[in-house]
Order: C-alpha cells, then structure tokens, then sequence
C-alpha cells in the first residue's frame, strides 16, 4: 500500500519542524547566532543576550565587528573569508565584548549557510561561554604552582639543623593539606572535563577549599621550621569548639572514604582557651588521622570528638572504635619514631605531645569502653574578659 501526503500535510509537517528548532534554538544556553556573508548579523538568540549583552533588537542588523576587542581585530574578517571559502571553523577559544565592556572568552563554531545553488550566503555561529572554566583551569595551575611551592620549601627546610627530626615533622605534618589540595584539584579536574557550565560554582568552591589548605600548609611549613626553638608563639581567646568543627570539617572528606561516622558533641559553654589554633589544629588533625586509620576494617567505625570544661582548662576527647592500643606502644606512644604503622614515621604523637606540652597543658590516652582508644589532651581556660578574634573570611572569598 502506498501512503501519499498531501502538499498541506506536508506543510505542517516542515512548518511543526521548524518550530521545534526554534524552540530549540531560542532556549539554548549557548549563544547562536546567523549572518550574512558580509557579517551582518540576522539572529541572535536568548543565549546570546545572556553571554553578550545585547537583546536581540539592539544587535540584529548590525555588524559582527560590534563584539570585537582591540587585539583581535584581523580575527573576524579572517573567519569570514574562510566562511566565503566554505570552511567550517569548529571550538575555537578566543575573546569577545561584552555590551558593558568586560571581556569574555568563548569556544566558537562557525558553519557556512549555502543556497539552493551552493553557494554561501552567510554564516551560523555557536558560541560558548568559558570564562568560568578557562578561570577555574587558570587557578588550578596556580594550585598546582604553590603545591610546588610548598615541596620546595620541605625539601629546604629538610637541610636546616635538627635535619632528621625536622625533615620528618615536615613531611608527617605536611601531608595532610597537601593530600586535601590533590583531592579537590583531583575533583575540579573532573568538573572541568564534563564542559558543564552549571559546574563553574562547585569548581569555585573546590578551588578556594584547595587555596586554604595551601595557605595552612604554608604556615605549618613556617611554624615547624621553628618548632625546635623555644617560643612562645601567638596564644590568645580561641573557641575550642570552633577549632573542633574546623577541623571537623577537613577531616569528613577522609572519614566518608573511609566509612567512618563523625558524631561532634554539642557545643561547649564557656568553651574559649589560651592557644595558638594552628597548632591545636595541627594535633587535632594528628588524633583524627591516627583514628580513622586505627579503624581501617573494623566492623564498627565511629569517631567521636567533643570538649569538657574542667577547673581552670578545657578537655577535648577524641574516640575511635579501633583495636585499641597494645601495652608496649603504650609505654612509648608520645616517643619520637615509635609506630605501629608499616608507613608511619612515629613523629605525629610526639609532636601533639610537645605542643600540649608548651601550652601548659597534658595529653595522654586511654582505653575507650567500648572498644578502640580515646585520645584527651588539655588546654589553659582562657582568663574572663578575653574574647576570641573575629572570624577572618576565608581567602579569595571576598
């Protein structure tokens, strides 16, 4: 049986086609524009008013030229000849004018628009917004530039006095930032290879979580380079359960890998102590560390960290689910070089242990009841009348 369509059936059929690729069209978040062969433009969806800036009646039937910036200026009459020629010019990363002025980069496609005869009669375009990426790969590499950075100075602090104990601190103590930076590099990487412009927020948020862990790498590298020298560093008023949920935070990224539970107690009152907070973030991050990989296999893993007041100081606890600790290890634990890991050095309790220590404050562990060991150390109540610092903003959030 043969089926024959009418000319009108015909008809509505192009004419439900066409306006689905409008609909298409106009509802893009690229911008898509036609012109003529001469540059003229003859299109300009809502895409292109979102990226450029123009609405369509203020850019249809003016040149191309009009988003031009000075330093490109051969750049658009180059891919018009190409156009005339017939070539396709296909992701080409280049700049652009925003209406306001600012400069915006793009990926653009370019396709000639031919005749009934073949011949080209003008030109559509794709263009693509990019600024958040190329900006998001702009500060990876600056990442990766101060990742560099901070191997650089390990490795020179690695020749001052005390070479063997320092060098060892330094690359225990180092290591955590450094293995957050990997990660949230690791992760922007991922969100950029997607091409998925909504991505641009996270990929911020990554780059700013990666740019503060260099900054704490940094000034743990400057404090441990004096660590062996007798000061007294800069103690004042800091919230306890502030620091705590701090480093809380750093430590869920490794903790959700793991399949531990972090369960924080509720906040302390009349939590403020004398400290120096990089370094009670430095040991807190040293118990976390050794707890979550304490419990490495074991059926039950939770880790628990809370604050007590007690006369004249404040108590903060950190308990595992592990194995528990072995008498002789014990005996030993805050001992330079004592370990019970296959990879670990034995230098992160000994160097909690020293900073508790010049804080006037103790630090032992004991056997949790439930299972696993709990880590508690002390610090110096801060006196009445001392209030802590305000929260500075993290950097680069301005």
């Amino acid at each position: 049986m043969k089926i024959v369509i009418d000319d009108d059936e015909q008809g509505r059929r192009q004419g439900r086609a066409a306006q689905l690729l409008a609909s298409i069209v106009a509802s893009s978040d690229d911008a898509i524009i036609s012109k003529t062969i001469d540059g003229v433009i003859t299109s300009w969806n809502r895409g292109a008013e979102r990226i450029f800036g123009y609405l369509a009646e203020e850019a249809i039937g003016r040149p191309i030229s009009l988003l031009a910036i000075p330093g490109h200026d051969d750049e658009m009459p180059g891919i018009l000849e190409r156009l005339r020629r017939g070539e396709r010019v296909d992701h080409f990363e280049t700049s652009r004018r925003h209406k306001d002025g600012s400069t915006v980069l793009v990926s653009i496609t370019v396709s000639p628009i031919r005749d009934d005869l073949g011949r080209v009669i003008g030109a559509s375009k794709v263009a693509r917004d990019i600024t958040a990426t190329r900006m998001a790969a702009d500060a990876l590499r600056r990442a990766e530039a101060l990742l560099q950075e901070q191997h650089r100075q390990l490795m020179h602090a690695a020749r001052l006095g005390e070479l063997g104990q320092m060098a060892a601190m330094l690359a225990h103590e180092i290591n955590q930032p450094l293995s957050a930076i990997v990660s949230y590099v690791r992760g922007c990487q991922r969100l950029l290879a997607l091409g998925d412009p909504a991505a641009a927020g996270r990929i911020e948020e990554g780059m700013r979580a990666a740019g503060d862990q260099a900054m704490r790498a940094a000034e743990i590298v400057r404090r441990l380079r004096s660590f062996a020298r007798p000061h007294e560093g800069v103690r004042r008023a800091e919230s306890i359960t502030r620091i705590i949920d701090e480093t809380a935070s750093l430590a869920t990224i490794d903790a959700g890998r793991r399949g531990v539970d972090v369960v924080l107690a509720s906040p302390l009152d009349g939590d403020l102590v004398l400290a120096d907070r990089v370094e009670i973030q430095q040991v807190l991050m040293n118990l976390i560390r050794n707890a979550l990989e304490a419990m490495e296999g074991q059926d039950r893993r939770r880790l628990d960290l809370s604050a007590a007041a007690r006369p004249d100081a404040v108590e903060v606890a950190v308990r595992d689910t592990g194995p528990g600790l072995a008498p002789l290890v014990r005996q030993r634990l805050f001992e330079p070089f004592v370990t019970t890991k296959a990879n670990g050095m034995g230098i992160g309790l000994s160097v909690c242990h020293k900073i508790i220590d010049r804080h006037g404050g103790r630090l032992w562990a004991e056997d949790n009841p439930v299972g696993g060991t709990v880590f508690r150390f002390t610090l110096p109540a801060a006196p009445p009348g001392r209030p802590p610092p305000p929260i500075s903003p993290a950097p680069g959030s301005a």
